[in-house]
């Protein structure tokens, strides 16, 4: 029997302290700056002007290969060729980059610069697709090489931070491209954690013990970097964060003197805290691109959670009932956006994903919406102020706001600029009326349906890039230690042993660091690794298994009808022992597999033999589909 510990990995694991190495096996800045050059020639080319090609036009082979060759390289060096050309995709995304800034600033050229943006992706979607055709066993190149290699790339004579393909293509919303099948199944591999991101922040690496079935070996704090269970446990969290955040609001002996912090409203501040210093370092390792939707709308309730917490301790010190009061009035104001957040955790279902999507882009578009209303109720309100302060005086001034403000939601009262400077005031309110009630609202309507509409149409594709959207959050910043918000809290106290162990090793400190912190997140997260573990041991049956039959990691997890050969039967699904203990039921489940579909197949042979007429499956039929084949 072959050993499963045994199987050479499907992506090979690079060495840590090997970034000289792998520093030659990538293009200089000024060296990708070219190669974007040379495809930007290529593809102004190929669309001269919108006019002559109307902005079609037909990828071919030739073209493929053009794009290959402006990357450079020794043609009679194959590692010199893989150094260049593994850059392709990241430098299209960056020449596609380039036309979406010219369209905005040359508004008189948009539709050319879009036309060669989107052929730009169109160029990207083929290579990639005729990657992942040259290795369908081994997507080592494709995954490691092309989309996960980080680049840095001149712009006006400075280096940019380091990025990979995965990532410019998700911050540029290229959702031709996530959609493919190469891309949905790195996203899958880094979702489950089967590829990981090294130590060094620059290289994703493949997981080890993918294709080991030891319990041991997948019971390990390693595996908290994994964004599905990171994903599993925030939501955990969140919902223990809003139970205390109810306990805190709503029960009302709290809320009956002045009583001081207890130990549930402290762990709520202190969680808040946790998630706050969270945010911090990842916009700062991240910068603006970690800055999303739902990051905005988390720092907001976050932020009104601590002001809240600050007048709770400033009343205490004050002894000031009021305040008290204050707190918790501010407290619960922010209780619709705390059930809100724990959509952000389940976004991975389709119908919230596509909802989102939507709720999102209606937000971002309506801000036009409200500019025009902020300028037009500006000039109103000055037009009624001047004549409310005509006569001397200005008695009308907080009717007049009050009113104007309310008038956005439908209400109306006409009867009070009949008390000042009427008709004026009168014809005034009816102009203000009709500017909101028949052109602002109906605009807003329009944003609404548009944007709607936009997403319903690409539901899918929006849906599949709010996903690998997701599961970079978790991964662009790379931590040895991954305490999950709000236990980052633990890590920051531990600072002092951290020094001393700094101080004390010295060398070996980084290793005795590791090795400290592995520890201490392996007992604090013991059970959910337990489950982890469990789980991941029968995984790895199935993907030693697709090894073996030389398929792809992920195949075999649904049983379709029109497969005869697929799924996997797991011997040890109702024998919790043996799917943790019993080394020989990975053999035994190989084996149960091997036999099913044996005899599915003699079932299936039998069947269509019962008429020797049928012969609907014979080899004269399928000569006919190889050659309708070849002429398609």
């Amino acid at each position: 029997m072959t050993c499963a510990n045994d199987v050479e990995p499907l992506l090979p694991i690079a060495s840590v302290n090997s970034n000289k190495q792998n520093s030659l096996n990538i293009p200089n800045s000024r060296q990708i700056l070219r190669i974007s050059i040379n495809l930007k020639k290529l593809i102004d080319t190929l669309i001269p002007n919108i006019y002559e090609s109307d902005g079609c036009v037909e990828i071919n082979k030739e073209i493929i290969t053009m794009c290959y060759e402006a990357c450079g390289g020794d043609k009679s060096s194959e590692q010199s060729l893989l150094k260049y050309q593994s850059s392709v995709i990241f430098c299209l995304l960056t020449v596609k980059k380039w036309y979406l800034q010219l369209a905005k600033d040359e508004l008189h050229m948009y539709s050319l610069y879009m036309a060669r943006a989107v052929l730009a992706e169109n160029l990207a979607i083929r290579i990639i697709a005729q990657e992942e055709m040259k290795s369908t066993k081994n997507l080592t190149h494709l995954f490691v090489d092309i989309l996960l290699k980080k680049f840095v790339i001149n712009e006006n004579d400075e280096d940019l931070v380091p990025t990979n393909a995965l990532e410019l293509c998700c911050d540029l919303h290229c959702t031709g491209i996530i959609s493919t099948s190469a891309i949905q199944r790195l996203q899958t591999y880094l979702w489950r954690g089967w590829i990981i991101q090294s130590e060094d922040g620059v290289f994703y690496l493949k997981e080890s013990n993918i294709l080991d079935t030891r319990f041991i070996n997948h019971f390990t704090s390693e595996r908290l970097k994994t964004p599905k269970y990171q994903n599993l446990f925030n939501l955990f969290v969140s919902l223990i964060f809003i139970s205390i955040y109810t306990f805190v609001v709503n029960d009302g002996k709290l809320k009956i003197g002045l009583n001081p912090i207890g130990i549930l409203e402290t762990i709520f501040y202190g969680a808040t805290l946790g998630f706050v210093l969270d945010e911090i370092v990842k916009f700062y390792n991240i910068g603006m691109p970690y800055m999303r939707f739902w990051n905005i709308f988390n720092d907001f309730m976050y932020l009104v959670i601590l002001f809240a917490m600050s007048v709770r301790i400033l009343s205490l010190h004050k002894n000031d009932k009021d305040l008290d009061i204050l707190s918790y009035r501010i407290l619960a104001l922010i209780a619709p956006m705390m059930w809100s957040r724990l959509l952000f955790f389940l976004d991975s279902v389709k119908f919230i994903g596509n909802m989102l999507v939507i709720i999102k882009q209606m937000l971002k578009e309506s801000i036009l919406f409200f500019v025009l209303l902020i300028v037009i109720i500006i000039g109103f309100v000055q037009a009624f102020l001047a004549m409310d302060s005509s006569d001397g005086t200005s008695d009308q001034t907080l009717p007049i706001l009050e009113n104007l403000l309310v008038g956005i939601l439908g209400d109306t009262n006409f009867s009070i600029f009949e008390n000042f400077a009427y008709p004026y005031t009168s014809l005034l309110y009816y102009l203000y009326r009709f500017i909101l009630s028949l052109l602002l609202i109906n605009i807003l309507i329009a944003i609404f349906s548009t944007s709607y509409s936009n997403i319903v149409e690409n539901s899918n594709a929006e849906f599949l890039a709010l996903n690998l959207e997701k599961t970079l959050r978790f991964i662009r910043m790379p931590d040895d230690t991954v305490y999950i918000p709000p236990l980052n809290l633990i890590e920051l106290l531990l600072q002092p042993v951290s020094f001393y162990i700094r101080k004390v090793y010295k060398k070996d400190s980084a290793k005795k660091l590791k090795k400290f912190h592995n520890f201490l997140l392996q007992i604090l997260f013991a059970p959910a690794l337990f489950i982890i573990a469990i789980n991941e041991c029968k995984d790895a049956k199935r993907a030693f298994y697709n090894k073996m039959k030389g398929k792809p990691l992920d195949a075999n997890e649904v049983d379709t009808p029109f497969l005869l050969d697929d799924g996997f039967v797991d011997s040890s699904n109702n024998d919790f022992s043996n799917s943790i203990f019993d080394m020989n039921s990975l053999q035994e489940s190989i084996n149960a597999t091997n036999v099913k579909n044996r005899k599915t197949k003699e079932l299936q042979k039998e069947a269509e033999m019962e008429d020797p007429k049928f012969l609907c499956n014979s080899e004269t039929w399928f000569k006919k589909l190889k050659q309708l084949k070849e002429k398609v």
